[in-house]
């Protein structure tokens, strides 16, 4: 018997009290599952059991269906609207690829557009940093700091970046953020973060793996922290900010400043300028676009760059050996 199946069949009527409706007439919430399962206590060995249980199945659904919604969308990529099986909708903005949604799921389908300069392949290498930038800030497990559920789809010489969507909207101008708190949606011409004049009044945030992070500050419950009746305790920018910086300190990326294009001031960000940090609707912080979340390797010193490979780099992805 698959240890796998029987894990999931085990708890199947359990699942049911926790799970939202993912019925053909509403689009189902992914996202809102996932949340689901990391609110499930984990005091007791089968408390474990059981959030690992749910967690589990929840990916492994969110795969096979952003798997089989992928291989539709490349397939019909070039059929008339009409003729197409399944209706995406399209999304602004070419930047990180052509942007797709469908019931749930946001897809970014690898181009050769701006700024990779026309490289499909330097494309398609930034979709395979964003999903380590995001496989690493989870490990970071820093309380209160959402990552988006992803999973990349090759499929007939095209690569696909799938992700939960979220309930975040893009800062398009200083006033216009939209939920976005802490970094750039728009190549720094519009930069969001805490004030200069001041540090974050946030305490450092510990992560939540034992014994191998002794920062000396408790974490804080998130309800408390935040919100006291109607009144935000703290401003949500100045605590994402705090949240990004310890995920930061795990990864040894430190914070520095970027020029504001906007104000024509230097701005300081936790992380690289476009990894964004957003206070989403439903109250929690997420932090999305990973695909700059690590420093770039310089093509002539990196030894597994052959000359060849660094002729015709796009901005950002192919700057990045490994």
């Amino acid at each position: 018997m698959d240890p796998f199946q029987f894990l999931v069949d085990g708890s199947e009527q359990e699942f049911k009290a926790v799970e939202p409706s993912v019925g053909l007439i509403h689009e189902p919430d992914w996202n809102e599952r996932y949340q689901a399962g990391l609110r499930l206590p984990d005091g007791s060995d089968e408390e474990q059991r059981f959030r690992l249980a749910h967690l589990t199945a929840t990916y492994a659904d969110f795969v096979a269906t952003a798997t089989t919604y992928g291989m539709v969308l490349i397939s019909e990529l070039f059929l008339n609207e009409e003729l197409k099986t399944m209706s995406f909708e399209s999304v602004p903005g070419l930047a990180g690829g052509e942007k797709y949604q469908y019931r749930g799921i946001f897809f970014k389908l690898a181009t050769g557009h701006e700024p990779y300069g026309g490289d499909y392949n330097a494309a398609s290498k930034a979709m395979g940093h964003e999903l380590k930038g995001a496989t690493h800030y989870s490990r970071c497990n820093v309380t209160e700091l959402n990552i988006p559920m992803h999973v990349l789809i090759d499929y007939r010489g095209y690569r696909l970046l799938a992700q939960t969507k979220l309930p975040i909207k893009p800062g398009k101008s200083l006033e216009n953020p939209g939920t976005l708190k802490v970094g750039s949606a728009k190549a720094c011409e519009v930069v969001f973060s805490v004030e200069q004049e001041e540090e974050p009044t946030a305490p450092p945030i510990a992560a939540t793996k034992p014994g191998r992070y002794p920062q000396p500050y408790p974490l804080l419950p998130r309800e408390p922290l935040r919100r006291a009746g109607s009144a935000l305790l703290m401003p949500a920018n100045e605590r994402i900010f705090a949240l990004m910086e310890a995920a930061s300190n795990e990864l040894n990326i430190a914070p520095h400043q970027v020029f504001c294009q906007t104000t024509r001031k230097p701005v300081k960000v936790p992380a690289a300028f476009d990894v964004e940090g957003h206070e989403g609707m439903d109250g929690l912080f997420y932090v999305v676009d990973f695909a700059r979340a690590f420093p770039p390797e310089a093509p002539n010193l990196a030894e597994q760059m052959h000359e060849s490979a660094s002729v015709g780099l796009g901005a950002g992805a192919g700057d990045a050996g490994g």
